[in-house]
């Protein structure tokens, strides 16, 4: 009635390997997710950082990074650093020290630098700096679009104010 059951050591082998695959299938999945969540954190806070750029400045740095400029280590290159003077290769640095007493320097100085790092397996600081300027670029776009649309809304509730009140100066005159 209770008979056995035979298992050959190639099914034990199998079925080891399965519960492996599963494990780090399972560890990978919890690391991505882990990763972004880091990196949206990261995103997050750079965004609150060029949200202090004006108009002309975001488009300055956009320039910058897409000409392949932008450096961590370096004090006029970095975001710090071009928050305050204007992007280019060599200067005195000293705008870079003001811009690190500005409220949330440290969080995005510090997250410009993880940019680089995050679920990417680099081995130099210039490998890092390409991986911050891919991830850069579209953080600055989404910032001009998102103020694009701001100012497309800004006009066309402003137009329709406009029209509302020409209807009721005509209203009025024809009245």
């Amino acid at each position: 009635m209770g008979g056995s059951v035979w298992v050959s050591r190639a099914m034990l082998w199998d079925a080891l390997r399965l519960i492996r695959v599963g494990l780090v299938l399972l560890v990978e999945r919890r690391y991505t997710c882990y990763m972004n969540a880091e990196l949206k954190e990261v995103k997050i806070d750079i965004r609150n950082w060029i949200a202090r750029f004006s108009d002309q400045r975001l488009s300055e740095v956009y320039a910058f990074n897409a000409d392949g400029q932008m450096e961590f280590a370096h004090p006029c290159r970095c975001l710090l650093g071009v928050t305050l003077g204007a992007p280019h290769q060599d200067c005195a640095g000293g705008h870079y020290d003001i811009a690190l007493e500005l409220p949330a320097a440290v969080a995005a100085e510090d997250a410009y630098d993880l940019l680089g790092f995050i679920g990417v397996q680099v081995d130099s600081e210039a490998e890092a700096n390409d991986v911050r300027r891919r991830r850069l670029s579209p953080i600055l776009r989404g910032e001009m679009r998102r103020r694009d649309k701001l100012k497309a809304t800004h006009l066309y509730q402003r137009k329709r104010t406009d029209t509302d009140e020409l209807k009721s100066h005509r209203e009025f005159v024809s009245a």
